[in-house]
């Protein structure tokens, strides 16, 4: 066993150094403990890679100890979180290098390493060093940096580096982790662990031998410089749950100090992530406005420290010294007597609360206000709307001309039908008429009719009319350009199904939140309140086809999202061939919701819509236009294998196309759909010519060009409609403060006269509320300055000998 390291401060004879998963032969193992059997089998959640006797007498750093891969079955099977999953079984040899055994093995984290003054034979130590601290500074009382390291030795470089071909070990900067054990009498502990920021190299006392440097730094490094890509708005979090949200940790993985209690921390009530570019930034101001500490201990764990409440705080230890042993002197004291910033409150637009925590809503309902087959009249082939006349006071009242009502089936499904008032007459008597404002209107004469028919005629029954609208601003609509103008709604945008079972022609919508118009006072922050309502995987279960009320209602099961969509099938009139829509209920439509993690995408979430139907490749019609007549009607051969609604696209070039046909494919045709809207055939000479009308003008043609394409049978795709979300835009107020400390000694001096100004600076976020708020500048300014013995504070360097057990914020 080589151990030959120098002699200095920071390495002994009783220290040892490993490193993860840095062996280039070897697949990385870096998992957790799912389960142990007996004492020395672990069950990882993982299988490892073949042939697995490549890791037999490799070495394995679980929580704090070390052991030796004895065995593996690597063919088991467990159920973890519901689930059947490969895992496998590693026997081990424990306590290797005299460590100690770690108490508790399930859910700690397992990783393969290298014992670099063991396995690395001709390797030489230099130095370590490394401080980890949970420190404030004199501007700062809850500092978030980086803590700083390093190790030096020197080696063979070739054996480290990726331009060797002798190459052994493979260094990843932010990922390996360097291990340090230290202790006394053969009795090693896990001092601390370090993340490498960089490996370099340097001249050694030959052409091979080399100084090598891994600069490090403390385990915070893994989301330190990241970005913040979510859109959330955190409200009311305790630091616990804000830090399994940041860094995406298990409950086990975030704790307290003793003591602590989360009830008396002072209350962060809005955090707005899109406000903060990198992790770092959100986690300064989080820590500053909520007085908290934290650092990760050995096991990987958020450790969380305040003294804003100290009542119940428990001592870990007990050292006697005497004060000036640890040199107490001014330039360690901590004054703060001003506090001054400048926040902007975060605050939604509308009080959820007012709004019945509905996002579209009506104040006033009046129950079985009238008959089913009171709204729709028919004459012979043609429905139209019925005007319906209710005396009532409170309608009477409340209502004005033009206001909009919801007539709601008291019956499934429950069915909702927008209406407006057209008439009032004295004293109390209140006209309607329905169908014309709902969304889909314009689908009454094409198909909806007979579903409004059997639905609210067969059987007439009571409905429900709710009036006195409000609602919240939609925040994004799907627009679509047709014919040079972009339309919000009656899209009849085609989704293809799946062919074969694969999902070939899904949808992806890159969305970015709208801004909220006409401010008398504030900004728009770009952030929506309970914008996490929105993430998910919907479909017709969750979202309802024109029934915003309903929709609103139950934020639990459904998404301020509200979408719209058909089938369509052809009917044949005498004069021709029209769409006839068939469903009115979103079926076989998918919708994903999920937030940008591109931090390169100037974005806010995405969308993604999937036809869930599926047809096979014999069921879709591949052909090519003879000739064109104008750009919309394409002339073809069969016209009975076209139908309206049907669907086409251009197929992508094949037989050796050139790089002008792939650019103009993929740049121009790529997710463009066209849609049949009609169809004739004329004579001309002794020819039939028959021809297809479509909604917008075919691929453009260059040269004459005629264009191979795919037909998609009209029963097959889903037509969307409209598609939009609602939501409750966050406003920034600008509110700027100055706190001073009202505090003086006992010969009447005031803190600020004793050491001038000394000003602690909050920033700019808006992160607590004016109760909260006040409780901050109580907290600042009445323990920090400095006009008596109690509200004296010092930082104070603390040196201890071989006490290996305490860690920073023990």
């Amino acid at each position: 066993m080589n151990r030959k390291l120098a002699e200095s401060n920071n390495i002994t004879l009783n220290s040892l150094i490993a490193l993860s998963n840095i062996d280039i032969k070897l697949k990385p193992i870096d998992t957790y403990i799912h389960s142990v059997i007996g004492l020395d089998t672990l069950v990882l959640p993982i299988r490892l890679e073949e042939p697995t006797t490549d890791y037999l007498g490799k070495y394995l750093v679980v929580g704090d100890e070390i052991v030796k891969i004895n065995t593996i079955n690597n063919t088991t099977q467990d159920i973890i979180n519901g689930k059947q999953t490969n895992t496998c079984q590693i026997n081990v040899i424990r306590q290797q290098f005299y460590t100690q055994a770690t108490e508790t093995l399930i859910d700690k984290h397992c990783r393969l390493v290298t014992i670099l003054t063991y396995d690395n034979q001709g390797s030489n130590i230099l130095s370590y060093s490394f401080t980890d601290s949970a420190t404030n500074t004199n501007s700062d009382l809850f500092s978030v940096e980086l803590s700083n390291g390093s190790l030096v030795f020197t080696d063979n470089f070739q054996r480290w580096s990726p331009l060797s071909t002798i190459q052994e070990y493979q260094v990843h900067n932010k990922k390996t982790i360097v291990y340090f054990f230290k202790g006394q009498n053969n009795d090693m502990i896990l001092k601390n662990l370090g993340i490498v920021e960089k490996i370099s190299f340097s001249s050694g006392t030959s052409s091979e031998i080399k100084k090598i440097t891994l600069s490090l730094k403390n385990y915070l490094y893994k989301w330190y410089n990241q970005d913040v890509s979510s859109i959330q708005v955190l409200k009311n979090i305790q630091p616990k749950e804000f830090f399994k949200t940041i860094f995406s940790l298990k409950d086990n993985e975030v704790y307290y100090v003793q003591g602590v209690d989360p009830t008396r921390i002072i209350t962060v009530n809005r955090v707005a992530l899109k406000s903060f570019k990198k992790v770092s930034e959100l986690l300064k101001e989080y820590c500053k406005h909520s007085t908290i500490r934290f650092t990760f201990d050995k096991f990987e764990r958020v450790k969380i420290f305040t003294d804003y409440y100290i009542d119940n705080l428990q001592a870990d230890d007990h050292f006697n010294t005497n004060i000036s042993d640890i040199m107490v002197n001014d330039d360690n004291k901590l004054i703060f007597n001003t506090v001054k910033g400048d926040i902007y409150s975060n605050l939604p637009l509308y009080n959820f609360d007012d709004l019945d925590r509905c996002y579209v809503n009506f104040k006033k309902k009046l129950p079985n206000a009238f008959m089913s087959n009171e709204m729709l009249g028919f004459s012979g082939q043609t429905y139209y709307p019925l005007e319906i006349t209710i005396p009532n006071n409170d309608l009477f009242e409340t209502s004005a001309i033009g206001d909009y009502v919801l007539a709601k089936c008291t019956f499934a499904p429950y069915t909702e039908f927008y209406g407006r008032v057209i008439l009032k007459e004295a004293p109390n008597k209140v006209k309607l008429t329905f169908f014309a404002w709902d969304k889909d209107y314009r689908l009454l004469v094409q198909g909806k009719e007979k579903y409004i028919n059997n639905l609210l005629n067969t059987v007439s029954k009571p409905m429900d009319l709710y009036y006195v609208r409000f609602e919240l601003p939609d925040i994004f609509r799907f627009n679509r350009n047709i014919g040079g103008q972009s339309r919000e709604f009656a899209l009849d945008y085609p989704i293809l199904p799946r062919v074969n079972g694969e999902a070939l022609y899904k949808e992806d919508i890159d969305i970015t939140f709208g801004s909220a118009s006409n401010l008398k006072v504030g900004s728009y922050s770009g952030t929506v309140e309970d914008i996490n309502k929105i993430f998910g995987v919907w479909d017709n279960q969750n979202l309802l086809y024109n029934m915003e009320y309903a929709q609103s209602h139950s934020s639990t099961t459904y998404p301020p999202i509200y979408l719209l969509s058909n089938h369509i099938k052809e009917k044949r009139l005498d004069e021709g061939w029209v769409a006839e829509y068939t469903s009115f209920d979103n079926s076989d439509i998918q919708l994903t919701v999920e937030e940008n993690v591109n931090s390169d995408k100037n974005i806010d979430a995405t969308l993604t819509l999937i036809n869930t139907r599926n047809v096979t490749t014999s069921q879709l019609l591949v052909a090519q236009e003879i000739d064109r007549k104008g750009n919309q009607f394409l002339r073809v051969d069969n016209i009975e294998l076209y139908h309206i609604g049907d669907v086409l696209i251009v197929n992508k070039p094949t037989d050796n196309p050139t790089e002008q046909e792939l650019e103009e494919y993929n740049n121009t045709f790529k997710g463009i759909r066209w849609t049949i809207k009609g169809k004739y055939s004329e004579t001309v000479g002794a020819e039939t010519h028959h021809y297809i009308m479509l909604d917008s003008p075919f691929a453009k043609r260059n040269y004459g060009k005629k264009y191979k394409f795919t037909k998609f049978p009209n029963e097959s795709v889903v037509f969307l409609q409209e598609l939009y979300i609602k939501g409750n835009p966050i406003i920034q107020h600008k509110q700027s403060f100055v706190g001073i400390s009202s505090a003086r000694t006992l010969s009447g001096e005031s803190s600020k006269s004793l050491y001038e100004e000394k000003k602690y600076d909050l920033g700019s976020q808006g992160l607590l509320e004016k109760t909260e708020l006040e409780k901050l500048l109580g907290y600042i300014l009445n323990n920090y300055n400095s006009t008596s013995n109690e509200t004296t504070k010092y930082k104070l360097p603390l040196k201890m000998f071989n006490a290996l057990h305490i860690e920073p914020l023990d």
